[in-house]
């Protein structure tokens, strides 16, 4: 049985998207091939070399990992450091390579930008070029064959499709996924980044109670539970540049405020918005902070009345925290030449 992982954000997350198709179709039958999906949600990649990292400890390794992750806003900007967002690219792919996986790339179409490529167009089709890797291009590639309007016609929103766009999509990615299994082969190593991403876990932070187990569309992860008033201290790695924080919104969402040591400001992480009828994987970008040994985060409580719930009313009990991992840069010393 050969395994396969769809990653993605929030289009691979959807219910009705083209994921679930390909998982219950017929057109996969007779490969031996296992698909499985993980969904993060709608936010850039930043965190997805660790989070495959923890997908792969709990669920076991893959033979092929299929990569949606281009309709997240990666796909309009890489980050607010090129750099860096390139390398956590790269760092992903080497992880999978690494993993015994092959990497295989999908690009879906998103409706928000009016200039034929944005960045993500260009870093993949690349990086399928220079390394050789498997690309389904349903993005700038499907404008070009069949027009924007075609395009728009498949998207009930800015990213994700309607029924027509999810089973047009699952019937592209099922004959992509056999023509990459069927052809079998060898990969190129994809070289290693100048910067690794590293993330230090709240769960054994709060060892005075269990962690909070997160799971939806895939993607399971542990959390740190704070209530409000409570707070909790991790170490910092000598060297790292720490660059976000990612957590659980929801219902009880609220914020927490991360002091760091020798930085004079704390950054208050407002984790409470309008999709908050729901509980969902989150994270937050900040400016590489650097010089830090230890950083101490506390939970506020109090429910900010200015943000209205696109469904739903608002829970007004108590806010707790759910952490997940503050997330660093380790600069790669042993690189390849």
């Amino acid at each position: 049985m050969r395994r396969v992982l769809i990653l993605g954000y929030s289009v691979t997350a959807d219910k009705s998207g083209f994921a679930e198709f390909v998982r219950s179709s017929t057109a996969l039958s007779g490969m031996d091939i296992e698909v499985d999906v993980c969904g993060v949600g709608g936010l850039n990649p930043l965190t997805l070399a660790v989070l495959y990292e923890g997908h792969v400890k709990r669920y076991g390794r893959y033979d092929y990992v299929f990569l949606e992750i281009a309709t997240s806003i990666f796909g309009t900007k890489i980050t607010d450091w090129a750099r860096e967002g390139l390398d956590l690219f790269y760092d992903l792919c080497e992880r999978i390579q690494a993993s015994s996986a092959r990497v295989a790339l999908i690009n879906l179409y998103r409706d928000d930008f009016n200039y034929p490529y944005h960045v993500f167009d260009m870093v993949l089709e690349s990086l399928a070029t220079r390394y050789e890797l498997p690309l389904l291009d349903l993005a700038a590639g499907l404008i070009r064959r069949e027009g924007r309007d075609f395009c728009r016609s498949l998207l009930r929103d800015v990213v994700h499709t309607n029924t027509i766009g999810a089973e047009y999509q699952a019937q592209k990615v099922c004959e992509f996924i056999k023509s990459v299994v069927q052809a079998n082969k060898p990969q190129r190593h994809l070289p290693d980044p100048q910067y690794k991403a590293r993330a230090i876990d709240f769960a054994p932070a709060s060892l005075h109670r269990p962690p909070y187990v997160f799971s939806r569309s895939g993607l399971q992860v542990d959390c740190g539970v704070l209530h409000a008033g409570e707070s909790c201290e991790l170490v910092i790695p000598p060297g790292a540049r720490v660059y976000g924080i990612s957590f659980i919104s929801g219902p009880v969402s609220g914020e927490f405020t991360l002091s760091f040591s020798g930085i004079a400001k704390p950054i208050v992480v407002q984790t409470y918005d309008e999709h908050c009828y729901y509980s969902r994987y989150n994270f937050r970008s900040f400016p590489p902070i650097t010089g830090g040994q230890a950083v101490s985060v506390n939970q506020t409580d109090g429910l900010p009345s200015y943000i209205k719930l696109a469904k739903g009313e608002p829970d007004t009990s108590a806010r707790v925290g759910r952490l997940v991992a503050l997330h660093y840069f380790e600069e790669n010393l042993i690189r390849d030449t």
